[in-house]
């Protein structure tokens, strides 16, 4: 099937996994993740619609289709930020803040609450420019997050100029944490520069207890992982 018309027949879903204070046992928010029947790998589906040039139409739709959902089966403030995945592509079309903007116009206090994942699976080919358009949404209150950390393109000359909400550590760190010093290193490294920096890390991941033990006494506040909580179709709260 082609993207066009997977996205016109609406033949995707997707799954929220939840984002937890490790703290104090909170629910942070929700990571919406693409999933379809028609495909296994979800990132599959949007490196066929970057081949059939239609990635940014994709996109839109999924996070259209994610934020509806989100706010139908009643999720809102009170259950905290709704995090989803969008590539750099998209976020410099010059239909992007148009969307935005209805978004907002729709339902304005869910979509304060909203934090963009920026992809990793598509190279920024102009950092200033991406910067400028992440400096135009968080005027409208929109977060952004860094994705897996440590891996690809997020270096730390990304991480410095984007300034941004949150960095999303990726799960490479958290896998046998409690027994590698050399990772533990890294993420207190991390942790110091997001505390200083007003911005919040999330360690991606999270499988076993000893991990997570860790990974509270080295001060992570924020984490992700089956250990927490699996991928799952909402549940209808309101």
């Amino acid at each position: 099937m082609l993207i066009k018309d997977l996205s016109m027949e609406d033949s995707f879903f997707h799954f929220y996994q939840p984002i937890v204070n490790i703290e104090c046992n909170k629910i942070l928010g929700y990571e919406g993740l693409m999933r379809s029947s028609l495909h296994h790998n979800p990132e599959q589906i949007f490196l066929q619609a970057r081949k059939e040039n239609q990635l940014v139409e994709l996109d839109l739709r999924s996070i259209q289709k994610a934020a509806k959902a989100y706010q139908k089966a009643g999720y809102r403030m009170q259950n905290g930020c709704l995090f989803l995945n969008v590539f750099p592509t998209t976020l410099l079309n010059p239909n992007f803040l148009i969307f935005i903007k209805e978004l907002i116009a729709d339902d304005p206090q869910h979509c304060q609450h909203m934090v963009f994942e920026i992809s990793e699976l598509e190279d920024i080919h102009d950092l200033s420019q991406l910067i400028d358009r992440m400096k135009e949404l968080k005027i409208l209150g929109l977060k952004f997050a860094i994705d897996d950390v440590g891996k690809g393109y997020s270096d730390f000359q990304t991480i410095i100029e984007m300034e941004p909400d949150y960095l999303k550590v990726d799960r490479y760190f958290s896998k046998q944490l409690s027994q590698l010093p050399k990772k533990q290193s890294f993420i207190q490294l991390v942790n110091e520069y997001s505390v200083r920096n007003e911005c919040q890390l999330i360690l991606e991941g999270l499988e076993t207890v000893d991990d997570l033990e860790m990974a509270r006494q080295l001060g992570v506040q924020y984490a992700q992982g089956y250990l927490l909580g699996r991928p799952e179709k909402l549940v209808q709260i309101s």
